[in-house]
């Protein structure tokens, strides 16, 4: 699956194309987490209309999720933001922020990546973790 990563000071910009296969999702999560193994700073996925998981792979990306980040985290200061390419796509993809209701820390799906940015520079440094903001 094509991917890219941009980063900067306080954000990872994932961009993702093409067909997707929940391990292929899961590889950019651990390849995040490299660089940011507590979820210090945000990250703001870019999902191309093609781009879609099924449902049923929503459960094994928390999971993987979870497992990379410190034993006994309860709240992370870095949210993530996904932008979906349409209202349906946003709807799928709400589905998956539900799904991840248990992480500690906050997932938002947006039809704008100027939306995202609002919402996590909003969310940088607030400590206010799973907080609507």
């Amino acid at each position: 699956m094509p991917h890219a990563i941009r980063r900067t000071a306080d954000i990872a910009e994932v961009d993702v194309w093409g067909q997707v296969t929940a391990a292929e999702i899961a590889g950019i999560v651990v390849e995040l987490s490299r660089q940011d193994p507590a979820k210090d700073k945000h990250d703001l996925w870019n999902i191309a209309q093609e781009s879609m998981l099924p449902f049923k792979s929503f459960w094994a990306i928390v999971e993987v999720t979870r497992k990379l980040l410190p034993p006994g985290v309860r709240e992370c200061r870095g949210r993530s933001a996904m932008v979906a390419s349409d209202e349906f796509r946003k709807a799928q993809l709400d589905m998956y922020t539900r799904e991840a209701e248990s992480l500690p820390f906050r997932i938002r799906v947006f039809l704008s990546r100027d939306e995202a940015m609002k919402w996590l520079g909003n969310g940088h440094g607030g400590g206010d973790g799973k907080k609507d903001g």
